[in-house]
């Protein structure tokens, strides 16, 4: 299979039907020359009307990149990490998908270095370690998800995937908006 950026006309639908998609995809980051690449295991839905979505209470200075174009990064500082996801649905409605968790490929040891010799799920194991395997801080915030700097990548579905609550939150906990690889070893929890 040829690997090539997803299209942008993937985002359009709702983050809930992407979200599922998006396991097995490829992410990859080129900055300041170094490469790194994941794929995908772990991914959160935040959908319009979700309380536990950042666009719930409306467009801020914050959430903005969350509002559209699709096919866009949010990138958004919690506590002393960043959190990456990917835009998706119609311009103008706040919906995106976290990636949670991502198995690394390609630049391992400068993701090491990154995370200052982490290995195993510790690596790359939650969204905050995803950002900065990957070298991704506020700075990335509304870029394209079709590179140069951050691209999304066609890949190979997972074999099964499963669904459950999310975690790491204590809104709309309930919601089964979390999808997931069971047979990865870098899943966030």
């Amino acid at each position: 299979m040829r690997v090539r950026p997803l299209p942008k006309n993937f985002y359009l639908p709702t983050a809930a039907e992407i979200a599922p998609e998006l396991l097995g995809a490829i992410v990859k980051t080129r900055i300041r020359g170094l490469t790194t690449t994941g794929r995908i295991v772990e991914v959160e839905a935040y959908i319009q009307g979700d309380e536990a979505c950042h666009a719930n209470r409306g467009k801020t200075r914050r959430n903005a990149s969350m509002f559209g174009p699709p096919g866009h990064a949010y990138v958004y500082r919690i506590h002393q990490s960043f959190c990456l996801n990917l835009v998706t649905g119609k311009k103008g409605i706040g919906e995106a998908v976290l990636i949670r968790a991502i198995e690394p490929l390609k630049g391992v040891r400068i993701m090491q270095r990154r995370r200052k010799g982490a290995k195993g799920r510790l690596l790359t194991g939650g969204p905050g370690r995803v950002c900065q395997a990957l070298g991704l801080n506020l700075s990335h915030d509304g870029l394209p998800l079709s590179g140069p700097v951050l691209t999304v990548l066609t890949g190979s579905a997972p074999g099964e995937i499963e669904t459950s609550g999310r975690i790491g939150i204590s809104k709309n906990v309930t919601a089964f908006l979390r999808f997931f690889d069971p047979t990865s070893a870098y899943l966030s929890r």
